[in-house]
């Protein structure tokens, strides 16, 4: 299961159709994935995907990240499938390959991915967006935090960390494992 989601460890992907742009897109989606802007991503699905499934995507992505801050792969694909009768082209790309799906989801510029999570770009809260952009930078570095660094990185940000935003934020993005937090998982959701 590993390597079939973190496109640096899957195995080159071979060209079994022939030299299709199928195949083609797949490598580049592959490689895109593993860390570079939603642009390049967006041009990495090439010819795999339709325009039409990418415009489409747009609106579920967004409206799934405002529903859940926090979701897996598996969670991105039950949205989809749920979201089939009301958007039928998000069924279609329920059924795409790990690599390009998760380069068609970061494309839309709604969520970030972070440590096989795909984390929303912005909260429901506004008065903790200074915070969350925080935490999220943190996650991005960091697989565990303490509340120390949260407050410190928060204070050299210049914002005016209070514990009520703290408590939002990291409940709503990470679990707590005692005296740290790590990002939320599938088990979380």
């Amino acid at each position: 299961y590993l390597r079939s989601f973190v496109p640096s460890c899957a195995p080159a992907v071979d060209d079994v159709l022939g030299g299709s742009a199928a195949a083609a897109a797949a490598d580049a989606a592959a490689s895109a994935a593993a860390g570079s802007s939603a642009a390049a991503t967006a041009a990495a699905l090439g010819d795999a995907v339709s325009d039409d499934v990418r415009k489409a995507m747009e609106p579920v992505i967004a409206k799934l990240a405002q529903k859940h801050p926090v979701c897996s792969m598996a969670n991105v694909r039950q949205w989809l499938q749920q979201q089939g009768e009301e958007q039928p082209l998000a069924k279609q790309a329920a059924q795409l390959s790990d690599a390009l799906l998760d380069a068609l989801v970061q494309s839309t510029g709604h969520v970030l991915a972070i440590r096989r999570m795909y984390v929303a770009k912005l909260g429901t809260h506004a008065p903790t967006e200074g915070m969350r952009k925080v935490v999220v930078g943190l996650l991005t570095d960091k697989a565990t935090l303490r509340k120390a660094d949260v407050f410190g990185a928060a204070e050299a940000a210049g914002l005016v960390p209070t514990e009520s935003h703290y408590q939002r934020v990291m409940r709503e993005l990470c679990r707590n494992n005692g005296n740290h937090w790590t990002i939320k998982t599938a088990a979380d959701m």
